[in-house]
């Protein structure tokens, strides 16, 4: 006797596909920092201004040298901050068909 057997899976058939990760590095090169500059005070002073970086501080300006931050030079931005890195898999439909005997 031949038995057909019909099987139908579908994953993510009704989504949009939509990005999961956002990039959320704001300077461009890892080797940026925001440190604000002061007068050394000794021999080993690293000569940053710790007082604006730890009382909160407007990264904005931070970034584009202005406001607390002038005179610093504006820093370089990543040209994919805030956008997707990746996004959510495609739909998937898999029809199977098989005869038993």
């Amino acid at each position: 006797m031949l038995e057909p057997t019909l099987k139908l899976r579908a994953q993510r058939c009704l989504e949009r596909a939509k990005s999961q990760p956002i990039n959320q590095v704001v300077l461009g090169s890892t080797s940026q920092l925001i440190s604000p500059s002061r007068a050394k005070r000794f021999a080993d002073d690293p000569g940053v201004d710790w007082g604006k970086i730890l009382n909160g501080y407007n990264y904005v300006d931070a970034l584009n040298g202005k406001g607390a931050f002038a005179g610093s030079t504006p820093l370089t931005l990543a040209s994919r901050y805030g956008m997707s890195q990746v996004f959510q898999g495609a739909r998937v439909i898999r029809l199977a068909v098989r005869f038993t005997f």
